[in-house]
């Protein structure tokens, strides 16, 4: 044995051929695994006869890219020293003496197949997903990948496959010239040998190789502008100016396309660092990545009892939806309403559901027809005896929940988890009507169903650990992420929100203006604007959430001039009914299509003009939000700011590149919380909602 370590081995097998095993457990690049290959690649340097060298693992995967967990503290300084050892000792590899070339099997991503690109040829087994996830944490391959993947594959290539972020399998990989060729994993060492004597017997050149890696991108002037341009526009409307590394990606390939690899991998190091680690927005996007990794891993180690069968009890629109992502992720659904008109709403909730990604090829007809057998409708409970899951959604009124639980109870097994698909009502008080207040429990889905990642699982003062335990497998069963809450009016994402409605009625009271307001959260980064929102969410749940939230803290009194309430009281309900801040309609495609409704503003009742800044806004609006979500940590109404910031993130659209909620309060200073707090106290006459809490949490 040549070489024996923590993370390689490296021996000499026949033919004079080194054979690398990258055996590392984690299966990271991290710092000491590229220290230990700088060190192994010298010890190979100074072994007497080496015809060539195969890089290959033991285990079943290649590599699953940089250490993350490193990422943080480089962000904060050491990054550009740490990527240029990185690139020393991948030119090492690149450069040796020899042809080399790569076994990849089962994953291969970020800085592992940076790795693998260092290699002369890529051999993939047929199982392999091949990739470059870097620019979804606000970053990009740096380690080589920019400069080596367009000059190997193609410029037009390697765009796509730098700046979507994507997964690739071996076919895709084949065609696209990341990989020379697919083998069986049983045949991958014979074809890595065979490969190497075919270049030292010199029936293949694997210099051309090196040498175009190397070299310049081959193409003239004009055939790199126009691809470069095409990607620019592409880019621009995809990703937008708040997610940069697309982007930043487009201008070091631009800027390096005539320069050789050396000087590619110093602009590598000067675009990621400069433009997106120096800037912040790395480190916001890595906390984000992290945090969802975090809460992964908890609701992992809650795992539970599978469920097979979840009943449905009302069919509208949101237990339509409900019954949908049950029954396309395999577990059977009976879908109970009072009256057949109810369940053919929520039938045809579903179908609709099932019908668009047939149409777009997503999914095939019988996946689809076999999702939609899975959804069982019924006008009794005698549907429900061998459920191990009940999630009620009907309306939401406490008396009738309260009844329709009950009887939900009576209808089941005694160990079956009966939940509440409740935005707002105290799950310890519809739990008192129930005699097995231990099987109930909160499971919060947001709307639209089909497309909200997060679920907020609500334990009660009564609800087990088991029930807790069987809820979060259910959520991740359907594929969304669940975070467990302890009960509380409005749980997390709701009771943060409601200080936001409160604050944006207030800003138009005091006669801030309409359009600006809108036009300066969407470019903060939310998704749509206060009023956007309210309407989509309706007027109606708008203006009941801010009275039932008035009656449950001190803080959250009802706003003076209650825009939201004056009017849902004249019937401006938003999406619901056509008519609210805006006026709706659709296109010809089925999409929403908004106006400004001129009666709204009829019914602000402002007093005067407010003129205000992009800055003076955000924080009017954001401020509340962020005091609220230090309460609830106090409170530990929820357990951790991860999950806090990804509460939003996944429940309100907050915008991802700047880390969370909880993430910016934390990148302030205390004194600028406090000016800032103090000032808009002062603008808006509001004491109430800028009273900074405690910041113990």
């Amino acid at each position: 044995m040549l070489f024996n370590g923590a993370h390689f081995n490296l021996t000499l097998a026949e033919k004079d051929i080194a054979v690398l095993d990258f055996f590392s457990p984690a299966r990271l690049m991290s710092k000491a695994v590229i220290e230990e290959l700088s060190t192994l690649l010298d010890q190979l340097l100074l072994t007497a006869k080496v015809n060539g060298l195969i890089i290959t693992t033991s285990t079943d995967n290649f590599a699953f890219g940089a250490d993350i967990n490193e990422f943080l503290p480089l962000f904060k300084g050491g990054a550009r020293e740490h990527l240029a050892y990185t690139h020393s000792v991948y030119n090492k590899l690149e450069d040796l003496p020899f042809p080399t070339v790569s076994i990849i099997k089962g994953h291969c991503y970020g800085g592992g197949a940076e790795f693998a690109l260092s290699s002369d040829f890529r051999l993939g087994t047929p199982d392999i997903s091949v990739g470059f996830p870097e620019v979804k944490i606000g970053i990009f391959p740096a380690m080589g990948g920019v400069t080596r993947l367009p000059r190997l594959v193609g410029l037009d290539t390697s765009l796509t496959w730098l700046t979507s972020g994507r997964n690739f399998k071996a076919e895709k990989a084949l065609k696209d010239g990341f990989i020379n060729g697919i083998v069986e994993n049983k045949d991958a060492m014979t074809s890595a040998v065979n490969l190497i004597t075919e270049c030292v017997d010199g029936k293949r050149n694997y210099k051309v190789i090196r040498e175009m890696k190397k070299g310049r991108i081959p193409l003239s002037s004009y055939e790199l502008k126009m691809s470069i341009g095409i990607a620019k526009g592409m880019i621009a409307k995809a990703a937008g100016p708040n997610y940069p590394a697309p982007m930043t990606i487009v201008n070091v390939i631009e800027q390096s396309a005539n320069e050789s690899r050396d000087e590619s991998l110093k602009n590598e190091i000067e675009g990621v660092v400069e433009r997106l680690i120096n800037t912040g927005h790395s480190a916001a996007m890595c906390h984000v990545y992290l945090a969802d990794l975090a809460v992964k891993s908890k609701a992992k180690k809650l795992a539970g009892e599978k469920t097979v069968e979840c009943a449905v009890i009302g069919a509208g629109i949101m237990g339509g939806g409900i019954a949908h992502t049950n029954a396309i992720k395999g577990i059977r659904s009976p879908l109970k309403d009072v009256n057949q008109a109810g369940l053919d709403l929520g039938l045809s909730t579903a179908v609709n559901l099932l019908e668009k990604p047939v149409k777009r090829g997503k999914i095939n007809f019988k996946k689809a027809a076999t999702a939609l057998n899975n959804i069982i409708p019924t006008l009794t409970y005698d549907s429900l005896k061998q459920a191990d899951m009940v999630v009620e959604a009907v309306v939401e009124n406490p008396k009738v929940k309260s009844i329709v639980l009950k009887e939900c109870e009576d209808a089941t097994k005694e160990n079956t988890v009966i939940a509440s698909n409740t935005s707002t009502i105290s799950i310890t008080q519809l739990a008192s009507s129930l005699d097995y207040p231990e099987n109930f429990i909160g499971i919060h889905f947001f709307n639209p169903v089909n497309k909200m990642p997060l679920v907020e699982v609500i334990r009660g003062e009564k609800t087990s650990e088991e029930t807790v335990k069987k809820a979060v497998t259910y959520v991740n069963q359907i594929g969304k992420t669940p975070i467990v809450i302890n009960n509380c009016a409005g749980f997390f994402v709701n009771r943060i929100l409601t200080p936001y409605m409160r604050a944006y009625s207030n800003l138009l009271a005091k006669g801030a203006d309409f359009s600006f307001i809108e036009k300066t959260m969407k470019k903060y980064g939310m998704p749509m604007g206060p009023a956007e929102l309210i309407d989509v969410v309706g007027m109606d749940t708008s203006a009941h959430v801010l009275e039932l939230m008035s009656q449950n803290y001190s803080h959250m009194p009802l706003p003076e001039n209650n825009i939201v309430q004056r009017l849902f009281d004249n019937n401006l309900l938003g999406q619901k009914n056509g008519s609210g801040f805006y006026n709706w309609s659709t296109d010809k495609r089925g999409r929403p299509v908004k106006e400004f409704n001129e009666k709204a503003i009829t019914l602000f009742n402002s007093v005067g003009t407010l003129e205000l800044t992009e800055e003076q806004i955000i924080n009017a609006l954001i401020l509340p939000m962020m005091f609220e979500a230090k309460r609830a940590l106090n409170e530990e109404i929820i357990a951790s700011k991860e999950e806090a910031d990804l509460a939003m993130i996944y429940g309100t659209g907050f915008p991802p590149f700047r880390g969370g909620l909880v993430y910016q309060m934390d990148m302030k200073t205390p004194e600028e919380i406090q000016q800032s707090a103090a000032e808009m106290s002062e603008i808006l006459a509001d004491n109430i909602t800028y009273t900074i809490p405690k910041m113990h949490a």
